[in-house]
């Protein structure tokens, strides 16, 4: 689900006029309503893409009922709170020749009111998705945002922020999956106007200097290298970093004992793992669809975890895959991974797949991530365990860093 967040809905009113001439009385051409606010207008454009949210905010009195009714609909399902006192806040926008606007304050919001949301937004589950937009009232607190990211940022939630100057500075430590200000925000934040591409390029670097963001040619990108939610085929991916997987597959394989019972994850690099081990005495277990193939050709004692098949990567993944694996106590885990990073651990892109990983690495005595060195400082939408739950083989290390939190053995060494 994706939840959006409007803490200062308002109905915006367009008057057009031919002028506009201060001190006396003015006729519109024409007049138009709209109800707005950040929140609401990204709910509003999801909703035209036929995906469906939930909307959460504010509303007081006959402004607020006439938002709440004119946004409702089979894709917007409005959960907003209902103040007792004042009224959602209309702004004016007066468009004669050029465009003048007049935003009001909105209604007055206590902190028991807050605390309300705050227990809404504790419902939010692992794999939805919070868009923190606008505003906030002159009645909140400067740290709301925060508040609310704070009862968040344990669980495995995507989070979009589009807000001025300290809100969205103050939000960035939550690490956000995508930041969105304009022009006019990027002026508030560093105090100046900005007019031209130098400027924007000059406020980049400064961004980049305060570790906010990694400036690059074009633009800039989050301080971690981001991968998406898409993943390549596994016929695709077999052929990558090839020699390095056998390096870490056949050291891997080395480590399984007499009578180990061992998790074998899904993955290319794991897959190369079912080719060198050589241990008959132990038993394994995978909900890697190729990997049970190879454990059967092999005649090795395995086991295939149940549950819903993901075709991408041929992995089972799902509630019943969870279940089963929580009845097993594995003394080894072999599991594979699309990104490290030191403080975003082990990650993936897809929930589904992350909550059977953390399962595993949950039942297991002992976990080993098989990666190859392109994965570091890699950050994927999720996490699926700390970096210094697990060791890690790889083939080389691109930043000793990474030794100061685990145990990393290098096989090409």
């Amino acid at each position: 689900m994706i939840y959006t967040v409007t803490l200062n809905p308002s109905i915006d009113y367009v008057v057009r006029l031919d002028s506009l001439v201060t001190g006396i009385t003015n006729r519109t051409k024409s007049e138009e309503y709209y109800f707005g606010g950040k929140g609401i207008n990204v709910s509003c454009v999801l909703a035209e893409l036929d995906l469906e949210s939930t909307a959460f905010g504010f509303v007081a009195g006959f402004t607020g009922d006439a938002i709440e009714k004119g946004i409702r609909n089979d894709k917007i399902i409005t959960d907003f709170i209902k103040l007792e006192k004042g009224i959602s806040r209309i702004n004016i926008k007066i468009k004669a020749g050029e465009e003048t606007e007049i935003n009001c304050q909105g209604p007055h919001i206590e902190e028991s009111e807050l605390e309300r949301l705050l227990n809404k937004v504790d419902r939010i589950n692992n794999g939805d998705t919070i868009v923190i937009a606008g505003n906030v009232p002159n009645t909140m607190p400067d740290d709301v945002y925060e508040r609310i990211l704070e009862r968040i940022k344990d669980k495995k939630v995507r989070i979009v922020v589009d807000a001025t100057k300290k809100l969205l500075l103050n939000s960035l430590k939550y690490k956000p999956f995508l930041i969105k200000p304009n022009r006019q925000e990027l002026s508030e934040i560093f105090e100046t106007e900005i007019s031209t591409e130098s400027t924007i390029r000059r406020d980049l670097t400064a961004l980049d200097e305060m570790g906010k963001l990694n400036k690059v040619f074009g633009g800039a990108t989050s301080v971690k290298q981001t991968s998406g939610i898409i993943e390549d085929n596994v016929s695709n991916r077999e052929t990558v970093m090839s020699e390095e997987k056998n390096l870490i597959a056949s050291y891997a394989a080395k480590l399984i004992n007499d009578n180990d019972f061992v998790f074998i994850d899904a993955g290319t690099t794991t897959s190369r793992l079912v080719d060198y081990i050589t241990n008959d005495k132990a038993t394994y277990v995978t909900n890697g669809i190729p990997h049970a193939r190879k454990l059967l050709q092999k005649g090795l004692t395995a086991y295939m975890v149940g549950g819903k098949i993901k075709p991408v990567t041929e992995a089972v993944i799902g509630p019943e895959g969870i279940r089963s694996i929580a009845n097993f106590n594995f003394t080894k885990a072999f599991m594979g991974t699309n990104g490290i990073d030191a403080d975003a651990g082990f990650t993936t892109p897809e929930v589904e797949e992350a909550l059977i990983k953390e399962k595993a690495i949950e039942k297991s005595y002992m976990t080993f991530i098989l990666a190859d060195h392109t994965k570091f400082n890699v950050v994927c939408p999720v996490t699926f365990a700390k970096i210094d739950k697990c060791c890690i083989i790889t083939d080389s290390l691109p930043n000793k860093k990474f030794a100061e939190y685990t145990v990393i053995k290098e096989v090409s060494k």
